[in-house]
């Protein structure tokens, strides 16, 4: 049995969101090793048709930092404070159950980028959904709209894509 923030999560992530005019990510800031983006997106919900922005971060030289994270996730999970539930498939991700009365629930995702998830925000006015992951030797990092969660993950790229193209520039 799950708890009920876990099973809330798990709605959140399988939502079905219909995203309109989908924006570019623009360089909000940085320096060479940090960068902070923002992207907006128009969504469909339920009070109509929605803004919603999102925010990206990158940071060069940090993938292992990540990487080490993820692990620790893993080893949460192999000894028992972390129970892994039924994958998402659409999404690659699977849900870890942390009992209840928590302030958010985790996600794994792909091992090769250490991608981990969280929908942040359980017993509090409003939540957020955030996803890390590792490519190369730098971190990524999106938020946003706990709704937008699969938005995120499946559009994830296009934030590594931006970067790349500025750090070629």
């Amino acid at each position: 049995m799950t708890s009920p923030e876990t099973d809330l999560a798990i709605a959140f992530a399988k939502r079905k969101l219909v995203t309109g005019e989908s924006g570019v990510w623009v360089r909000e800031s940085g320096e060479a090793r940090r960068a902070l983006f923002r992207r907006n997106l128009q969504i469909t919900g339920e009070a109509g048709q929605e803004s919603v922005t999102l925010r990206g971060e990158v940071i060069a030289g940090n993938g292992q930092a990540q990487r080490n994270r993820y692990e620790e996730l893993m080893t949460a999970v192999d000894k028992g404070r972390l129970k892994s539930m039924q994958k998402i498939t659409e999404l690659d991700l699977i849900p870890l159950d942390q009992g209840g009365n928590v302030a958010s629930v985790r996600f794994l995702g792909s091992k090769d980028q250490a991608m981990e998830c969280e929908i942040i925000g359980f017993h509090m006015p409003t939540y957020l959904a955030r996803c890390n992951w590792a490519e190369g030797d730098g971190s990524f990092s999106i938020e946003g709209d706990h709704r937008v969660l699969a938005f995120i993950v499946q559009h994830k790229n296009d934030l590594s894509k931006t970067w790349n193209a500025l750090e070629g520039e």
